[in-house]
């Protein structure tokens, strides 16, 4: 015959974890993704997208909520933020390979980062947050009659250049408008640079590139007074010159 007390063992095993007092752990495998969310994914979203994607941020751009599981998924005014298992189809992570945008936009986060997004997107997108990231609705009436007042619609007109104390400095009236503006914050302008520093200035701002040797000599040769306004004549005609401001514009055509 079977002892009762073996027996009565058999029977009560399947209900031994409901009398424990200790907590059930959760799967290895969702600790460890939960893990990785915590401390790859979390930090780096909070420091770097939250000032412009998140309940919190004075303007919402692009209608994208990233510190919620919701608003993750769902995305933004330009498609899917993140489709889980799917990093080909995660506009996110396009965004920080700086490919269909450029996200952060003060500059590209490192590699090492980028891989743990594509890894954790590529694993499920683990996600632990609750709620719903929502925004307050805001009542924005536009004041047409006030945004006429604004200075960039405001017609042509003369203005005569301000009063200023150091008379002696100004060589045109825009140096005028430039020298008042440093004498109401109590400033004063900078020494002239001297002729060689100049050319690299010059050089720099409109090509880019500092002047060559030769280039640097030619100028110092040149005694004539028209010497500095034939030099950046010359660098507004060359080709250099569209090459360099092109590439802002380049970026715009780019982003948009």
């Amino acid at each position: 015959m079977r002892s009762p007390s073996l027996f009565l063992i058999l029977c009560l095993v399947p209900y031994a974890d409901a009398w424990s007092t200790e907590p059930v752990a959760e799967p290895l495998a969702t600790s460890q993704r939960r893990d990785f969310f915590e401390t790859r994914i979390r930090p780096v979203l909070n420091e770097h997208c939250y000032s412009c994607h998140s309940a919190d941020a004075k303007i919402l751009k692009a209608g994208l909520l990233l510190d919620s599981k919701d608003g993750l998924r769902r995305g933004g005014d330009t498609g899917v933020a993140v489709a889980p298992g799917d990093p080909a189809s995660s506009l996110l992570l396009d965004a920080l390979r700086y490919e269909s945008f450029e996200m952060p936009p003060q500059g590209k986060l490192p590699d090492n980062v980028i891989a743990d997004f594509e890894t954790w997107i590529r694993d499920g997108a683990f996600d632990p947050r609750d709620g719903v990231g929502q925004v307050a609705a805001s009542t924005v009436v536009m004041d047409v009659e006030a945004g006429r007042k604004f200075w960039s619609f405001q017609p042509i007109r003369a203005s005569d250049p301000p009063a200023i104390h150091n008379t002696a400095w100004p060589q045109n009236a825009i140096d005028r408008f430039v020298l008042a503006s440093l004498e109401s914050a109590q400033l004063t302008p900078n020494r002239d640079a001297d002729r060689r520093t100049l050319v690299r200035r010059i050089y720099f701002d409109l090509h880019g590139l500092p002047p060559t040797p030769h280039q640097i000599q030619e100028f110092l040769a040149d005694d004539s007074a028209a010497a500095l306004s034939d030099l950046v004549d010359r660098l507004l005609e060359s080709p250099r010159f569209g090459e360099r401001w092109g590439r802002h514009w380049l970026d715009v055509v780019r982003f948009a």
